[in-house]
C-alpha cells in the first residue's frame, strides 16, 4: 500500500481527463460529486510529498546582489 496515495492521484488525474466522476484504485470504488470536488481533492493530493515529489518540486533560489560587479 506504498504506492496507494501515487495511484488515487493518477486515477484521478485520470478520471478528471475523460470526465468521469467515478474513480478505481487499489481496488476501492470513489465516486466523486462534481468537477469542483475532484479538482479540490487533486489539489491536496499535490501538496503530499509523496506524489509532489513525483511530480517534481520546482525551487526558486534568490539571487542576492550589492550591485558591484
Amino acid at each position: 500500500m506504498a504506492n496507494s496515495i501515487e495511484e488515487q492521484y493518477q486515477a484521478l488525474c485520470d478520471a478528471i481527463a475523460g470526465g468521469q466522476l467515478e474513480v478505481e484504485y487499489d481496488g476501492k470504488r470513489v465516486k466523486y460529486r462534481n468537477l469542483s470536488e475532484m479538482f479540490a481533492i487533486k489539489q491536496m493530493l499535490e501538496q503530499d510529498p509523496r506524489v509532489s515529489g513525483a511530480k517534481g518540486v520546482k525551487r526558486f533560489y534568490p539571487v542576492i546582489s550589492k550591485g558591484l560587479n
